[in-house]
């Protein structure tokens, strides 16, 4: 019985070690990507991307919080959030 025991803790062991192991070897840093493609010509999606105020027409995200800096559109331009709900960004 206790031999049993011994080779059930023993591949829990083993098997932790293999997850520790592994976690060392991933690496430190990611990041993600995401691509999507919007059936228009540039000339009618610049303007909504340009301008900060603009973004609120077409993001998904409520506008919990939001608050804009600097420029209304171009290099510059800054849109924020500070929410409880969702975190700040």
């Amino acid at each position: 019985m206790i031999r049993v025991v011994a080779r059930i803790l023993a591949f829990f062991a083993v098997l932790l070690g293999i997850f520790l192991i592994f976690g060392l070897l991933l690496p430190g840093e990611w990041s993600a990507e995401a691509v999507h493609t919007v059936q228009a010509p540039p000339d009618a999606v610049f303007p909504h991307l340009n301008s900060a105020d603009g973004w609120q027409e077409w993001t998904p995200w409520p506008e919990t919080g939001a608050y804009t800096e600097g420029p209304s559109e171009g290099m510059g331009s800054v849109r924020g959030w500070d929410d409880p709900d969702y975190g700040s960004g």
